[in-house]
């Protein structure tokens, strides 16, 4: 990866790129080769190309926040829509993200005593994310108050059949993080797809 950087500031950028994706075949998760190689793309003109390598960088480490940050530009550069929003657990009380908060750590204290030792921590923080999804639902249809920007983030994440990598992406803590190279092995293009299709239109 080094070698190949030393090519782009020498502005050999074609050299470049084949040392990036030389360094990918032996590292297909280097988030570093990914966001180098994207920004060696957008010197030779290929704008999607070098979306798609940010994202693979995003996929490669989700809390890589060089990675989200230079996404947005390059996304914003071509004319794509943002929709990352952060989330806090520690939302200011009464805003309405506060309340889906609340509902989603109950829900995760029952999956937990409901499989203490079984379930893999993805089950756990699904079924609880699909609680609180349900319950906002209903407390919309009662209020016509519907959930705040993340959780918003997470139902659309629910509605476009990723919820999974949704929950890796936005809510990675260090259960979720040992699954993680496993599933990020077994789902690269599903990963790459809510990037670029929920996260980014």
């Amino acid at each position: 990866v080094d070698f190949a950087d030393s090519y782009y500031v020498l502005e050999e950028y074609e050299k470049a790129k084949e040392l990036f994706v030389k360094a990918l075949s032996v590292d297909p998760w280097n988030r570093e080769a990914h966001r180098f190689l994207s920004d060696t793309e957008v010197q030779l003109n290929n704008g999607e190309s070098a979306i798609h390598e940010m994202v693979l960088a995003v996929a490669s480490d989700p809390i890589y926040e060089v990675g989200w940050s230079a996404l947005k530009a390059y996304a914003a550069a071509v004319g794509r829509k943002w929709n990352r929003v952060y989330g806090n657990s520690r939302a200011e009380p009464g805003s309405a993200d506060a309340a889906a908060w609340a509902a989603y750590g109950t829900a995760k204290a029952k999956a937990r005593e409901a499989h203490p030792e079984s379930a893999s921590a993805l089950a756990i923080e699904r079924e609880a994310v699909r609680t609180t999804l349900k319950t906002a639902h209903e407390t919309e249809a009662r209020a016509s108050k519907g959930p705040g920007p993340f959780w918003s983030m997470m139902a659309r994440a629910e509605n476009a059949g990723f919820l999974d990598e949704a929950i890796f992406i936005h809510m990675l803590d260090p259960a979720l993080a040992a699954e993680y190279p496993a599933f990020r092995e077994k789902n690269a293009d599903r990963l790459a797809s809510y990037l670029e299709t929920v996260i980014l239109e």
